[in-house]
C-alpha cells in the first residue's frame, strides 16, 4: 500500500469545500427555475411552444371569421341604405283642399276691407298700399294650391327594420371577433416576452446545470478518495493489511539471456537449409547439359563422338 502523508487531512478539506460549492449552485439552480417558472429548459420551451402554436391557430381562425363578419356587414350597410326606411302603404285622391278653401275665405274679407279703405281714403295712403299689397301676396300663394289634394299613408319598412337588425347583430359579431382578436395579440406578445426572458435565462441554466454535473462527479470522487483514505489509515493503525509474501526474493548468478547455445544450434540449423535450398536452386535453374546420355535423351538420337574438355590455359597456349 503506497499512501501520501496528510492524504486524509487533504480529501476532508476538499470534499468540505465540494460540498459546499455544490450545495451553493443547486440553490442558485433551483431559485433560478423557480423565478422564471421552469423545470427545465427543454420542458418550457416545449410548453410555450405548445401555447405558441395553439394562440396562432386561434388567430386564423378569428381573423378569417372576422373577414367574413366584415364583409357581411359592410353588405348589409349597402343593402339598408338602397331601402328606404318608410314605404308608402295607402295612397287617396280627391280630397277637399281646407286650407286652400280657408286662404280664399281670408282673401274675400281682405277684398271688403280694402273696398271699405278706398271709399274713405286716396289711392296712395299707406293703410290703401299695404292691403293691395297684402291682398297681391294672399292671391299667388292661392294660385299654388290645388283645388283638391290627396292623402298618403306610410308605415316603417319591415325589409329596411330587419336588415337593420341584423346590420347591428353582424356589427356586434363584429366587434366581439375584434376585442377576441385583440386578446389573442395580447396573448401571443405575453408569450413571446416570455420565451425572450426564457432565452435570456437559458444559457444561465444550462451552465448552472453544468456546474452541478461536474460538482457532484467531483464530489462523489474526493468523497471515495477520503473514505478509501481512512480505510486505509484504520488498516495500518491495526497492523492488518491484505499482501502476503508467496516467495521470498533469490538472487540468480546467470544471465536471464542472451541463451548461446540455442542461438549457435539455430544459427547452424539455419545454414544447413540455407546450403541445401541453395544447392537445389542451383540444380533446377542450370539447362546446360554435361553428359552424352542427357544428349541423347534430350534429342532422341545416339551420341557418335565426344570432344573432351580443354582447359582454357591450354587453349590459349596453342
Amino acid at each position: 500500500m503506497h499512501r501520501s502523508s496528510g492524504s486524509e487531512n487533504f480529501f476532508t478539506e476538499q470534499t468540505a469545500v465540494l460540498k459546499k460549492r455544490l450545495a451553493g449552485a443547486e440553490s442558485e439552480l433551483a431559485k433560478l427555475k423557480n423565478e422564471s417558472g421552469m423545470l427545465s429548459v427543454d420542458g418550457a420551451r416545449g410548453q410555450l411552444q405548445k401555447q405558441m402554436d395553439l394562440i396562432e391557430q386561434q388567430r386564423t381562425t378569428v381573423m378569417a371569421q372576422l373577414a367574413g363578419s366584415k364583409s357581411h356587414a359592410d353588405s348589409l350597410a349597402k343593402s339598408v341604405a338602397s331601402i328606404p326606411e318608410r314605404m308608402t302603404t295607402s295612397e287617396t285622391t280627391g280630397l277637399p283642399n281646407v286650407a286652400r278653401d280657408a286662404m280664399r275665405q281670408q282673401l274675400y274679407l281682405q277684398e271688403i276691407e280694402l273696398k271699405d279703405m278706398q271709399s274713405r281714403l286716396t289711392e296712395s295712403h299707406p293703410q290703401v298700399v299695404s292691403a293691395k299689397k297684402k291682398i297681391e301676396e294672399a292671391r299667388r300663394i292661392l294660385e299654388t294650391q290645388q283645388d283638391d289634394r290627396s292623402q298618403t299613408v306610410s308605415n316603417v319598412s319591415t325589409t329596411h327594420q330587419s336588415l337593420s337588425l341584423e346590420a347591428m347583430r353582424q356589427e356586434a359579431v363584429k366587434s366581439g371577433l375584434e376585442s377576441q382578436l385583440s386578446s389573442l395579440d395580447k396573448q401571443r406578445d405575453e408569450t413571446l416576452a416570455r420565451i425572450e426572458a426564457m432565452n435570456a435565462t437559458e444559457t444561465r441554466v444550462l451552465e448552472l446545470e453544468r456546474q452541478v454535473v461536474l460538482l457532484s462527479g467531483t464530489f462523489n470522487t474526493y468523497s471515495d478518495k477520503l473514505e478509501q483514505t481512512r480505510i486505509t489509515t484504520e488498516l495500518e493503525n491495526e497492523r492488518i493489511s491484505n499482501v502476503h509474501v508467496v516467495q521470498a526474493p533469490s538472487i540468480s548468478t546467470r544471465p536471464a539471456s542472451p541463451n548461446k547455445p540455442l542461438l549457435l544450434t539455430g544459427a547452424l540449423m539455419l545454414g544447413l537449409i540455407g546450403s541445401y535450398l541453395i544447392v537445389a536452386l542451383s540444380e533446377l535453374l542450370d539447362r546446360r547439359v554435361y553428359r552424352p546420355e542427357d544428349v541423347e535423351e534430350l534429342a532422341g538420337i545416339p551420341v557418335l563422338a565426344t570432344l573432351p574438355r580443354v582447359a582454357r590455359r591450354h587453349a590459349s597456349l596453342n
